[in-house]
């Protein structure tokens, strides 16, 4: 089967570092600079930072360890 011949992947949904959460249960991205609730229709998160695949998420939580930016 040719590459040409496979079916489209369904979209990856971005994996963000949760950080803050609401009275009402609404979790916060850390790469967000004001907090507000994540759009769960287009992303997703993750409290181990093993499972992050936003990049704004992963320069945050380097700096934050001291790594480069």
């Amino acid at each position: 089967m040719s590459d040409l011949a496979c079916p489209p992947l369904p979209p990856t949904r971005m994996r963000h570092r949760g950080d803050k959460i609401s009275e009402q249960g609404d979790v916060s991205a850390l790469c967000f600079k004001r907090p507000r609730a994540i759009d769960m229709q287009r992303a997703s998160w993750v409290l181990s930072d093993s499972g992050v695949t936003c990049a704004k998420c992963l320069r945050v939580i380097r700096a934050r360890k001291g790594g480069a930016a």
